[in-house]
């Protein structure tokens, strides 16, 4: 299963390292200041709002067939027609709640119901998309979820690269071809992954009974609770920032130029949980231990994560001014708290995995939900008095509380050990990588200095064997 692990993973970072970053930092950045702060950031903020409403689309659906499928492969042709249909129907629910209570109860004029139905369509495509893919994953063929994983990216960079500069039109860049782009992405994307199943598992028959559906719900109940809750202190920060403050519109599209970069790198982490749901499930459900493949998995992400944000949050001002025309400044404050979050995301995207395949969702909704109130709280008393900075601390004190239960109940649940050595290794990398962060800034200027010292981390990391390359190499030559 390691073997399996590093092989597959090897390839969807590659496949993401050649697309994802020109998507967020090339086309993403590109949109943003084509359309500028304001009018992103109402854009942002009908997105997220969208995202609290995820519940009603998904219902924990994908996790559901993902574990299913990777535990016994015949789930595809048993449930794959009957989730379909109930995803579609549950997409209509989705939609008319959405616009309902952005109308009625947000009272949003006319061209922000416009933006949310948008979001609310694309919310749709990508969820389909995703139940599609959960069920490649679930099927092991990685190479194939590894190409949709970027797909839809790719396509987005080809049609929002004509809009934005093939001369196509000589009319400003709008925000609504941005997601113009994006629902077709997903379309051409989600097609071609319904395609794979087809030709993977033939033809499937409509099971819709009420004993199954029960069922399905009954197993799918608490996956739901969990990403609704999680979705909430994650996403509730950019509808917050429009309503609390009296730019709002403004604010939130400064906090999405800070988040950029922070989106980007939970992209990479999102990668290692999608890649090791299923091999924690299959693993678990026969029995196999999961110490070595945990311990690989964090010292591959949380060395990047640390060496990233450490990078990012000294050089702020240098890659916001690199990255954007307008309100610079006010952006390179607040990234250093937003970015810190990622270690702890990162850590829970590992952590947080291997409890949801081990079937812990009692646990980890109690988590969430005590989660969700912190940052609920925090965001409603904090964004008055501090602004923008006051939703990225909420962020990042809901995700320390959040990963350190998680690793808690991993810790005792898996009777984990790791020994004084391998604790005053990462405590000198930590060390180490502060020192180097300031003394990159001795070898160049601003993105050069961010860059050399990107380099010198992963460097340090393999000198100490945290990256460890000849242990990788000989796994995959070993076939473990």
């Amino acid at each position: 299963m390691q073997r399996k692990f590093i092989t597959n993973l090897g390839l969807l970072l590659l496949l993401n390292l050649l697309i994802k970053p020109f998507w967020v930092l090339g086309i993403g950045v590109s949109v943003q200041k084509a359309v500028g702060p304001e009018t992103y950031g109402v854009y942002f903020a009908m997105l997220n709002f969208s995202f609290l409403f995820q519940l009603l689309l998904d219902f924990g659906i994908n996790n559901f067939q993902n574990r299913n499928v990777a535990r016994k492969e015949d789930m595809v042709s048993k449930y794959f027609l009957t989730l379909a249909i109930l995803k579609l129907v549950l997409g209509v629910v989705f939609l008319t709640t959405v616009f309902s209570v952005g109308k009625y109860i947000m009272k949003y004029s006319d061209y922000y119901l416009y933006l949310l139905l948008l979001v609310g369509i694309n919310q749709v495509l990508m969820s389909f998309l995703l139940y599609l893919r959960a069920n490649i994953a679930g099927l092991h063929l990685f190479v194939v979820d590894s190409i949709l994983s970027v797909l839809d990216r790719l396509i987005m960079i080809i049609l929002c690269g004509l809009l934005l500069w093939g001369g196509i039109t000589n009319q400003k860049f709008q925000i609504e071809w941005f997601a113009y782009a994006q629902g077709l992405a997903y379309l051409v994307s989600a097609l071609l992954a319904l395609t794979v199943i087809i030709s993977h598992s033939g033809l499937v028959k409509i099971n819709i009974n009420s004993a199954d559906l029960k069922f399905i719900f009954r197993s799918s109940f608490p996956h739901a609770m969990l990403a609704l809750i999680m979705t909430i202190y994650f996403k509730i920060d950019a509808v917050m920032i429009e309503h609390l403050l009296p730019n709002g519109a403004q604010e939130s599209g400064i906090y999405a130029q800070a988040y950029r970069l922070l989106e980007m790198a939970v992209m990479f982490a999102f990668l290692f949980a999608n890649l090791l749901y299923p091999i924690f499930s299959r693993m678990l459900a026969n029995g196999e231990r999961i110490n070595e493949l945990l311990t690989l998995a964090s010292k591959l992400l949380l060395a990047p994560a640390i060496i990233f944000t450490t990078g990012v949050a000294y050089y702020s001002f240098d890659l916001m001014d690199f990255l954007f025309d307008e309100k610079v400044a006010e952006t390179a404050s607040v990234l250093p708290i937003l970015i810190a979050t990622f270690v702890p995301m990162a850590a829970s995207y590992i952590f947080g995995t291997l409890l949801t395949a081990n079937g812990s969702l009692r646990y980890l909704n109690i988590v969430a939900f005590n989660a969700m109130i912190l940052n609920l709280l925090m965001n409603y008393f904090l964004i008055p008095v501090l602004g923008i900075e006051g939703a990225a601390w909420a962020t990042l004190a809901t995700s320390i509380l959040v990963v350190f239960l998680q690793v808690s109940a991993t810790w005792l649940q898996f009777k984990l050990k790791y020994g004084v050595y391998v604790f005053l290794r990462f405590t000198a990398f930590v060390i180490g990588t502060g020192v180097l962060v300031i003394m990159s800034e001795y070898v160049g200027k601003g993105i050069i200095s961010f860059l050399v010292f990107n380099i010198l981390g992963l460097g340090f990391a393999m000198l100490l064997r945290i990256l460890d390359l000849r242990q990788l190499s000989a796994l995959v030559k070993r076939g473990e």
